[in-house]
């Protein structure tokens, strides 16, 4: 079998510990994969994601290969996002697939200025997965927080100072990585970043050039003759003239040397390599038991969570919280499913950022581990929606009188026409809504509009 596997003949899938399936057409692997990618590429916000949910039931547009039976393609579905997971080439966030190689949103114009780039690679190859693959695992790292994504541009922090990344194909086959580090940041951790970057290129076994960008003291110009640089770095000079104002600028010691001075860089390297690997094989088991929650029938009643007054202050604690609400949920109650998820307020306690990030964690965990759908009421087709919905109007009286039907919008200060009865202005507009859900059962109830 792995030596079928190994040449591409066939393809094992594990549904479960206890469940092996054998597809003979592999190659639908990588259709139904093209398909996910395309419709995280389509996302109407340009945010580069897919909801886990429509991946997990086929509710995707496929097209220019046959579809399997749907118990069949569940299964396909199932194994391809997994392997999109394991090979880095997406992470899960708040219900979605997020692909950071699809991402198109452009990034504005910051009301300050960015800071220059420090250092640059040149390496063969496609920037695609490249890109894609070097974000997630930075994510996983837990040491550097991401904080905001563009088309090919990505920003993490640490201890509150920002530091990111940028890459762009200059020309065919050739990429270029940018590295820029805002002020305060350590030149431990500088490096540290740096070199897990350039671990990660070479780890894909890519070719870099490094880029040591130098700018001037005393014009801020920036030093563009690179034969120049390297001259005199073969040379043994510790300088070189600004080609502007011939001021002398200091030419740093190249990562290299840097990471070979300081041991404890080594080490931190390989601490951060062995929490990647568990973190990827902490969400692949985690994606196996959460898929379940979007592939259950729907035959329990709807379960509505409701979380106020939370005041979290960090991320130990918002963890606590999480997993002691998932034992209550499933072990007390029985819920492993939630249909939705109401939050009145109070969520942080001194509303720092850092307590909104160990809130958002919280949240991410909860819409993963119970199914929670993040589509909302603009993700819908209005006009289908109106369709589904019939809609009649009647009137009640606030004197408790029988209900008088009228197939027409209650006016204002209508008064009341039931025989014996009094009361002027106090008929309210009540609008009922019949629902016919999926499981053929049917779900009315009104909902009272301002007095007419």
């Amino acid at each position: 079998m792995q030596l079928l596997q190994s040449r591409g003949l066939v393809s094992r899938l594990d549904p479960r510990p206890d469940v092996t399936w054998v597809l003979l057409k592999p190659e639908l692997i990588n259709q139904y994969g093209a398909s996910i990618i395309q419709a995280a590429r389509n996302h109407p916000q340009g945010i580069g994601a897919v909801p886990e949910r429509d991946v997990l039931i086929g509710d995707l547009a496929f097209a220019g290969f046959h579809r399997l039976a749907q118990a069949e393609e569940a299964l396909v579905l199932g194994a391809t996002a997994e392997l999109l997971i394991r090979h880095d080439l997406c992470f899960r966030e708040m219900g979605y697939l997020v692909f950071p190689s699809q991402i198109n949103v452009t990034r504005l114009p910051p009301t300050e200025a960015l800071p220059r780039t420090e250092v640059a690679y040149r390496f063969s190859g496609g920037i695609e997965t490249i890109y894609a693959s070097l974000v997630v695992w930075l994510s996983y790292t837990d040491y550097f927080r991401r904080e905001d994504q563009w088309r090919y541009a990505v920003e993490f922090s640490r201890d509150g100072h920002r530091l990111g990344f940028s890459m762009q194909q200059v020309e065919e086959g050739t990429g270029e990585l940018e590295i820029y580090f805002c002020p305060g940041l350590s030149e431990f951790d500088r490096v540290t970043f740096i070199r897990f970057v350039t671990d990660h290129l070479r780890a894909k076994g890519i070719d870099i050039q490094e880029q040591i960008r130098l700018y001037c003291p005393n014009c801020s110009k920036e030093v563009t003759n690179r034969e120049a640089i390297e001259a005199r770095i073969q040379e043994g000079c510790l300088d070189i003239p600004c080609q502007y104002c011939a001021a002398a600028i200091l030419i740093p010691k190249s990562v290299e040397e840097r990471y070979r001075r300081d041991a404890s860089l080594g080490e931190k390297q390989q601490q951060l390599a062995e929490t990647v690997g568990k973190r990827t094989e902490a969400e692949v088991e985690q994606f196996r038991a959460d898929q379940q929650q979007y592939t259950a029938e729907e035959d329990h009643p709807i379960h509505i969570l409701h979380l106020s007054d939370l005041h979290l202050e960090n991320d130990a604690q918002a963890q606590v919280y999480r997993t002691q609400l998932e034992t209550d949920l499933i072990q007390e109650l029985g819920i492993r499913r939630l249909e939705y998820l109401v939050i009145s307020g109070e969520v942080a306690n001194r509303s720092t950022e850092e307590e909104y990030h160990a809130a958002f964690a919280m949240l991410d965990g909860l819409v993963k581990r119970f199914g929670l759908d993040p589509t909302g009421n603009h993700d819908l087709n209005w006009a289908l929606s109106k369709r589904a919905y019939p809609l009649s109007i009647r009137t009640t009286c606030l004197r408790r009188c029988p209900r008088v039907a009228t197939s027409r919008p209650v006016t204002p200060a209508r008064y009341c026409a039931m025989t014996n009865c009094t009361a002027s202005g106090l008929l309210i507009s009540t609008r009922t809504f019949t629902v016919a859900s999926t499981a053929g059962r049917t779900i009315r109830w009104n909902m009272p509009t301002r007095p007419a």
